[in-house]
């Protein structure tokens, strides 16, 4: 049978295409919005803003203690009371660690400052807006476990959408430069948060004891969260060590300019993700079974993804020419830089293939000791690579740590969750399947 015959099948899948589509439209509107910044924004204002996501992801780091990623897997082991129980535990494990967080950064928001160049105010505020991306996170990870897709696909095209609306009206109506759009940021994360926390309640999927802490389930969402740590720090690292390596050794302004052309490769992750909110489920739903035809078959998808997503960074790479009128002359492409940057993003989601093996395995401590030692490694290429080759030194760091990463990840999944990855090929093998 054909693989795309085979793959539709499956009752739960009804809503890929839907889920495929209209994550896909709900990632260009960033992506619209991007020659509007790049044309009321100066290269510097831009890597403010960008110096703003370095934050917002370190603080995500620790806001939750990573516990959000525990909802997905307990989604399809507890009946739906527990569930309802261990998502209550998961918001009062965010709201002792955000209380503790916020006690550190009033110690060391100095140095915090001094690196990124982000006023005092914003170092904060970016502690709220880890908070709503967490409460968000659970609940479209709560729309993904279910297969709603409507819902899910619903809730992201809100939140980009008004993001988007706020911004243009921020910066281009009231021209409040890289303020507009961390402003815009944080309102739409505030409505999405009380959003968010509405519909969990109501649809009964939070139950949350106020007046006993549910210890049972927060040390189980402790115990899957914790060790994942050191795995979303190195994650952190690799993310933003070339931005602020780049403000380091050139200035906030090479920061915007990388930043953008980084955006633009994330056309290859948006995919990827848009691919992984219907994946992601399917493939937990049947790695528990240990059926050589399901095996056999995934191997398969593998392989074809991998096919298609270096085809699609090579078809970027050619319209690189055009991205450059598309972003203005302030910010126009350096074809080297961004090849490199389109490498990385292929690595990096080809990685994805293969980290659901490692949750499902609940060796997430593997992962973690992967992600450090390639942080490590990213931070040494970083340092020697923009030292000695500037601005194509951070995507050359870039790419070399995750190809790294996606090698490491592939090995690690096949030790934790042995897969056909070289019988799945033979004629035979797709024959008795």
């Amino acid at each position: 049978m054909h693989l795309k015959l085979r793959i539709f099948k499956d009752n739960k899948l009804g809503a890929a295409a839907f889920y495929f589509s209209g994550n896909l439209i709900n990632s260009a509107l960033p992506l619209m919005l991007l020659p509007i910044l790049t044309r009321y924004l100066t290269p510097s204002d831009y890597g403010i803003v960008a110096m703003f996501g370095v934050v917002i992801s370190f603080y995500g780091a620790f806001i939750g203690m990573n516990t959000g990623a525990a909802v997905l897997v307990r989604q399809f082991q507890l009946d739906p009371q527990r569930q309802a129980q261990f998502v209550g535990a998961c918001l009062w494990i965010l709201l002792i660690s955000t209380s503790v967080f916020f006690v550190i950064i009033l110690f060391v928001h100095g140095q915090i400052e001094e690196v990124t160049q982000l006023p005092q105010n914003w170092v904060f505020i970016a502690i709220f807006i880890s908070v709503t991306q967490y409460v968000i996170g659970v609940r479209l990870t709560l729309y993904q476990a279910k297969y709603e897709a409507k819902k899910f696909v619903l809730l992201q095209f809100s939140q980009s959408l008004l993001n988007l609306v706020l911004s243009m009206y921020f910066i281009i109506g009231i021209h409040m430069d890289w303020e507009g759009r961390l402003l815009a940021q944080t309102i739409t994360g505030a409505i999405l948060l009380l959003l968010s926390l509405t519909t969990l309640y109501q649809s009964k999927e939070v139950t949350i004891s106020l007046f006993s802490l549910p210890k049972n389930d927060m040390h189980d969402a402790l115990k899957f969260g914790v060790p994942l740590i050191p795995h979303m720090v190195g994650s952190i690292i690799f993310a933003t060590t070339d931005k602020l390596m780049i403000g380091y050794f050139l200035d906030i302004s090479q920061v915007g300019l990388y930043t953008v052309m980084a955006q633009i490769g994330s056309i290859i992750g948006l995919i990827s993700v848009s691919f992984h909110s219907v994946y992601s489920p399917w493939l937990m739903s049947k790695l528990g079974s240990r059926n050589k035809q399901d095996d056999c078959l995934i191997v398969r998808i593998t392989y074809l993804y991998f096919f298609i997503m270096l085809a699609l960074a090579a078809l970027i790479s050619i319209l690189s020419p055009w991205f450059s009128l598309f972003v203005g002359k302030n910010f126009a492409i350096d074809q080297h830089v961004f090849f490199l940057i389109l490498t990385a993003g292929v690595f990096t989601s080809m990685y994805f293939m293969f980290n659901n093996y490692i949750f499902f395995s609940n060796r997430t401590s593997y992962l973690s000791l992967m992600t450090i030692g390639c942080g490590i490694f990213n931070l040494g290429a970083s340092y020697f690579l923009i030292k000695a080759n500037g601005l194509i030194g951070a995507a050359q760091a870039t790419a070399l740590t995750q190809l790294a990463f996606f090698l490491l990840a592939w090995f690690l999944s096949h030790k934790l969750h042995p897969m056909p990855w070289m019988k799945a090929l033979l004629p035979k093998q797709w024959e008795k399947n």
